[in-house]
């Protein structure tokens, strides 16, 4: 009677959850190299940052790594961003940059980036949350025109998310920009694998002595549960009802 006891609330159990009737916990997804850093690096600039795809629009420009620490000798992108705060040489570093190294576009075509297939499908019932410092260039060494910044989460080969930014950031040189997809709303795509990109939006080709790009670091992919859906709840409520007749024939 105890073993059939456990198998048939050991039953009931996997259906609430199967139905999303009992929410998943609150996780992250593992991204390759999320900081775009370049073990080993010999260079300061301009190679391609492992674990991410290279998406290029048009020719004659970057999309690639550089270390503003170190590149042409340091304060050239950002003034305090020197071999002095390099944290590779045991520096502070500044805010926005987790590492030594960031990820840019500079003098390419709109939609110019970064892409990574991750490790995981979607899941249902679930909320995905993309973040990533966007950083525009504060030093006076040179004039700068934002690239934009674009974000996208996706399931297989389509977009569930995406935040825009034509604008570069208004109070500081950097900014957390992020966007969130709720797997509810994706219900066919449940399975597909997942994959984010970071991309320019507005005109990136220099013209003259301006420099157009923009600059990205510390992206993060978090989970969390979603609000059950109307039909989980039922669900939800009809197993408890079930849960709460078996205990009282149990004690009868």
């Amino acid at each position: 009677m105890a073993t059939e006891w456990t198998r048939n609330i050991g039953a009931l159990a996997g259906v609430l959850v199967i139905a999303g009737a009992v929410p998943c916990f609150a996780g992250s997804i593992t991204i390759t190299n999320p900081g775009f850093e370049l073990p080993g690096q010999t260079t300061t600039c301009c190679a391609p940052p492992t674990g991410w795809t290279q998406i290029m629009v048009g020719s004659g420009g970057f999309v690639a790594t550089y270390n503003p620490y170190e590149f042409g000798s340091g304060g050239l992108f950002y003034t305090t961003a020197t071999p002095a705060t390099d944290p590779a040489n045991g520096g502070a570093g500044i805010a926005g940059i987790g590492g030594s190294n960031v990820a840019f576009v500079d003098d390419m075509g709109v939609g110019s980036g970064f892409s990574q297939t991750l490790g995981a499908t979607l899941a249902a019932n679930t909320v995905y949350s993309l973040s990533v410092n966007e950083l525009f260039p504060n030093a006076t060494s040179s004039t700068f025109a934002f690239a934009g910044s674009e974000i996208e989460i996706l399931a297989g080969s389509t977009v569930i998310a995406s935040a825009s930014d034509i604008n570069p950031p208004s109070s500081s040189y950097w900014k957390v920009q992020s966007v969130s997809a709720n797997s509810q709303n994706f219900a066919a795509l449940v399975g597909q694998t997942l994959s984010i990109e970071i991309l320019t939006t507005n005109n990136g080709l220099s013209s003259g002595s301006t420099i157009v790009e923009t600059n990205w670091d510390n992206v993060a992919l978090t989970t969390s549960a979603a609000a059950p859906e109307p039909s989980a709840l039922m669900l939800l409520g009809s197993g408890l009802g079930l849960l709460g007749f078996a205990l009282r024939r149990k004690k009868a």
